[in-house]
């Protein structure tokens, strides 16, 4: 399916709505995540990971350090697992 996105210097591209079978981060494993597959002139988007993925937990971001602690929202079902990272 294609999308409409807008990117952070105000521009609208076209990317590919997909969903990822498995994502990993950590010891944390969601499933069925929706994903968008930006196109081959995108060169300058950063990869981003959203709330897709992240609104299944609880997380706190450090940017100084470069951590991210999440912890498993509870009762959440979707192939989520583990505690804090």
């Amino acid at each position: 399916t294609e999308i409409r996105l807008s990117m952070a210097d105000g521009s609208i591209i076209t990317a590919s709505q997909v969903f990822a079978k498995k994502v990993r981060i950590g010891q944390f494993t969601v499933e069925n995540v929706e994903c968008a597959v930006l196109p081959e002139e995108a060169v300058a988007a950063e990869p981003l990971l959203g709330q897709t993925f992240l609104g299944r937990f609880t997380f706190q971001l450090d940017a100084d350090k470069g951590e991210l602690k999440m912890t498993k929202v509870e009762g959440e079902e979707a192939g989520a697992r583990g505690g804090a990272a």
